[in-house]
Protein backbone atom coordinates (compact mmCIF):
# COMPACT_ATOMS: atom_id res chain seq x y z
CA UNK A 1 0.00 0.00 0.00
CA UNK A 2 3.29 2.03 1.01
CA UNK A 3 4.41 1.60 -2.19
CA UNK A 4 1.17 2.63 -4.29
CA UNK A 5 1.22 5.75 -2.45
CA UNK A 6 4.94 7.08 -3.48
CA UNK A 7 4.11 5.94 -7.06
CA UNK A 8 0.54 8.06 -6.91
CA UNK A 9 2.84 10.90 -5.66
CA UNK A 10 5.44 10.77 -8.04
CA UNK A 11 2.37 11.08 -11.11
CA UNK A 12 1.28 14.13 -9.22
CA UNK A 13 4.38 15.99 -8.87
CA UNK A 14 5.32 15.20 -12.70
CA UNK A 15 1.83 16.25 -13.31
CA UNK A 16 2.41 19.46 -11.28
CA UNK A 17 5.85 19.95 -12.60
CA UNK A 18 4.57 19.31 -16.22
CA UNK A 19 1.34 22.03 -15.98
CA UNK A 20 4.27 24.54 -14.48
CA UNK A 21 6.72 24.36 -17.76
CA UNK A 22 2.95 24.36 -19.83
CA UNK A 23 2.28 27.74 -18.12
CA UNK A 24 6.05 29.21 -18.16
CA UNK A 25 5.81 28.55 -21.98
CA UNK A 26 2.55 30.28 -22.38
CA UNK A 27 3.66 33.35 -20.40
CA UNK A 28 6.56 33.19 -22.38
CA UNK A 29 4.63 33.19 -25.57
CA UNK A 30 2.23 35.79 -24.42
CA UNK A 31 5.65 38.35 -23.67
CA UNK A 32 6.88 37.40 -26.96
CA UNK A 33 3.69 38.10 -28.56
CA UNK A 34 3.16 41.66 -26.81
CA UNK A 35 6.91 42.26 -27.96
CA UNK A 36 6.51 41.51 -31.46
CA UNK A 37 3.07 43.64 -31.74
CA UNK A 38 4.26 46.27 -30.51
CA UNK A 39 7.39 46.04 -32.72
CA UNK A 40 4.66 45.62 -35.67
CA UNK A 41 2.78 48.85 -34.49
CA UNK A 42 6.09 51.20 -34.16
CA UNK A 43 6.90 49.99 -37.97
CA UNK A 44 3.50 50.84 -39.36
CA UNK A 45 3.37 54.27 -37.76
CA UNK A 46 6.68 54.67 -39.35
CA UNK A 47 5.85 53.82 -42.68
CA UNK A 48 2.25 55.49 -42.41
CA UNK A 49 4.92 59.09 -41.65
CA UNK A 50 7.08 58.11 -44.66
CA UNK A 51 3.96 57.62 -46.50
CA UNK A 52 2.75 61.36 -45.52
CA UNK A 53 6.20 62.87 -46.36
CA UNK A 54 5.98 61.32 -49.83
CA UNK A 55 2.84 62.80 -50.57
CA UNK A 56 3.59 66.09 -49.91
CA UNK A 57 6.65 65.68 -51.87
CA UNK A 58 4.92 64.54 -54.94
CA UNK A 59 2.57 67.50 -54.71
CA UNK A 60 5.03 69.85 -54.43
CA UNK A 61 6.62 68.78 -57.81
CA UNK A 62 3.28 68.48 -59.37
CA UNK A 63 3.19 72.14 -58.66
CA UNK A 64 6.41 72.87 -59.77
CA UNK A 65 5.31 71.03 -62.96
CA UNK A 66 2.16 72.92 -63.74
CA UNK A 67 4.30 76.48 -63.50
CA UNK A 68 6.94 74.97 -65.44
CA UNK A 69 4.26 74.12 -68.00
CA UNK A 70 2.65 77.41 -68.16
CA UNK A 71 5.68 79.14 -68.31
CA UNK A 72 6.55 77.02 -71.58
CA UNK A 73 3.14 77.68 -73.11
CA UNK A 74 3.30 81.49 -73.00
CA UNK A 75 7.33 81.55 -73.84
CA UNK A 76 6.11 79.18 -76.72
CA UNK A 77 3.20 81.64 -77.41
CA UNK A 78 5.55 84.69 -77.29
CA UNK A 79 7.92 83.41 -80.26
CA UNK A 80 5.12 82.41 -82.54
CA UNK A 81 3.39 85.87 -81.84
CA UNK A 82 7.08 87.17 -82.59
CA UNK A 83 7.35 84.90 -85.56
CA UNK A 84 3.80 85.92 -87.53
CA UNK A 85 4.47 89.71 -86.66
CA UNK A 86 8.40 89.37 -88.51
CA UNK A 87 6.46 87.23 -90.98
CA UNK A 88 3.58 90.17 -91.64
CA UNK A 89 6.37 92.98 -91.81
CA UNK A 90 8.39 90.86 -94.37
CA UNK A 91 5.28 89.89 -96.34
CA UNK A 92 4.42 94.09 -95.70
CA UNK A 93 7.93 94.90 -97.14
CA UNK A 94 7.94 92.55 -100.63
CA UNK A 95 8.18 94.38 -103.32
CA UNK A 96 9.45 97.36 -101.69
CA UNK A 97 13.03 98.52 -103.16
CA UNK A 98 15.35 98.41 -100.26
CA UNK A 99 17.70 101.63 -99.95
CA UNK A 100 21.30 100.72 -101.63
CA UNK A 101 22.56 104.05 -99.50
CA UNK A 102 23.11 107.87 -101.05
CA UNK A 103 23.28 107.94 -104.67
CA UNK A 104 25.57 110.99 -104.47
CA UNK A 105 28.53 109.99 -102.95
CA UNK A 106 27.54 105.85 -102.58
CA UNK A 107 27.80 106.44 -98.74
CA UNK A 108 25.53 103.99 -96.68
CA UNK A 109 23.69 106.62 -95.69
CA UNK A 110 20.89 108.14 -97.34
CA UNK A 111 20.86 111.02 -99.84
CA UNK A 112 18.98 113.70 -97.71
CA UNK A 113 21.73 113.05 -95.38
CA UNK A 114 24.80 113.43 -97.64
CA UNK A 115 27.32 115.57 -96.63
CA UNK A 116 26.87 117.01 -100.05
CA UNK A 117 23.64 117.92 -100.56
CA UNK A 118 24.24 121.36 -100.65
CA UNK A 119 26.33 120.93 -104.08
CA UNK A 120 23.70 118.57 -105.44
CA UNK A 121 21.14 121.16 -104.58
CA UNK A 122 23.35 124.18 -106.65
CA UNK A 123 24.05 121.27 -109.52
CA UNK A 124 19.98 121.03 -109.59
CA UNK A 125 19.82 125.10 -109.41
CA UNK A 126 22.16 124.68 -112.73
CA UNK A 127 19.52 122.50 -114.21
CA UNK A 128 17.08 125.06 -114.61
CA UNK A 129 19.03 127.48 -116.19
CA UNK A 130 20.79 124.72 -118.90
CA UNK A 131 18.66 126.78 -121.57
CA UNK A 132 20.05 130.06 -120.83
CA UNK A 133 23.82 128.85 -120.07
CA UNK A 134 23.52 127.14 -123.22
CA UNK A 135 23.05 130.00 -125.09
CA UNK A 136 26.87 131.19 -123.01
CA UNK A 137 28.24 128.08 -124.07
CA UNK A 138 29.36 129.39 -127.27
CA UNK A 139 31.32 132.24 -125.76
CA UNK A 140 32.58 130.38 -123.35
CA UNK A 141 34.00 127.82 -126.05
CA UNK A 142 35.57 130.92 -127.68
CA UNK A 143 37.01 131.83 -124.28
CA UNK A 144 38.81 128.48 -123.40
CA UNK A 145 40.64 128.88 -126.87
CA UNK A 146 41.48 132.11 -126.05
CA UNK A 147 43.10 130.47 -122.21
CA UNK A 148 44.94 127.35 -124.56
CA UNK A 149 46.79 130.26 -126.77
CA UNK A 150 47.38 132.56 -124.06
CA UNK A 151 48.86 129.07 -122.07
CA UNK A 152 51.52 128.15 -125.09
CA UNK A 153 52.31 131.76 -124.74
CA UNK A 154 53.45 131.12 -121.09
CA UNK A 155 54.68 127.76 -121.23
CA UNK A 156 58.18 128.66 -121.60
CA UNK A 157 60.46 127.83 -118.42
CA UNK A 158 57.74 125.58 -116.96
CA UNK A 159 58.55 122.41 -115.36
CA UNK A 160 56.56 119.20 -117.37
CA UNK A 161 54.94 117.66 -114.49
CA UNK A 162 53.74 121.20 -113.48
CA UNK A 163 52.06 121.37 -117.57
CA UNK A 164 50.53 117.92 -117.45
CA UNK A 165 48.93 119.02 -114.35
CA UNK A 166 47.30 122.03 -115.45
CA UNK A 167 46.63 119.82 -118.88
CA UNK A 168 44.86 117.67 -116.58
CA UNK A 169 42.48 119.99 -115.20
CA UNK A 170 41.69 122.34 -117.91
CA UNK A 171 40.50 119.07 -119.90
CA UNK A 172 38.31 118.38 -116.68
CA UNK A 173 36.98 121.53 -116.40
CA UNK A 174 35.70 121.74 -119.66
CA UNK A 175 34.12 118.27 -119.11
CA UNK A 176 32.41 119.62 -116.13
CA UNK A 177 31.27 122.66 -117.83
CA UNK A 178 30.33 120.85 -121.23
CA UNK A 179 28.32 117.89 -118.72
CA UNK A 180 26.76 121.48 -116.90
CA UNK A 181 25.67 123.31 -119.60
CA UNK A 182 23.66 119.86 -121.13
CA UNK A 183 20.05 119.81 -120.81
CA UNK A 184 19.82 115.84 -120.46
CA UNK A 185 22.08 115.14 -117.92
CA UNK A 186 20.20 114.38 -114.35
CA UNK A 187 21.62 115.06 -111.35
CA UNK A 188 22.30 112.14 -110.49
CA UNK A 189 24.54 112.21 -113.43
CA UNK A 190 25.82 115.25 -112.61
CA UNK A 191 26.35 113.93 -108.82
CA UNK A 192 28.37 111.23 -109.96
CA UNK A 193 30.61 113.50 -112.08
CA UNK A 194 31.19 115.40 -109.27
CA UNK A 195 32.06 112.83 -106.72
CA UNK A 196 34.69 111.92 -109.46
CA UNK A 197 35.76 115.39 -110.12
CA UNK A 198 35.52 116.55 -106.46
CA UNK A 199 34.21 119.49 -104.84
CA UNK A 200 36.83 122.09 -105.62
CA UNK A 201 36.80 121.73 -108.78
CA UNK A 202 32.52 121.56 -109.49
CA UNK A 203 32.75 124.71 -107.28
CA UNK A 204 35.11 126.54 -108.97
CA UNK A 205 33.45 125.79 -112.36
CA UNK A 206 29.88 127.61 -110.98
CA UNK A 207 31.97 130.74 -110.33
Amino acid sequence: MAGGGNQMQERVSRIETALTNLVGETSDAQNNGDSVLSYLLARLEALEKRNEELVAQVEGMADDFEKLVENTLVELDFKAHTSSSAEAEEKKDNGKTRSKGCFICDGPHLAKACPRKEELDVLETEGESDEVSKEDSDEGSEGDSDEESEGEEVVAGVPEHVLLSVDEEIKTLKTWRSLRNFPGVSAFNKAQCLSKCGPDLGMSSLR
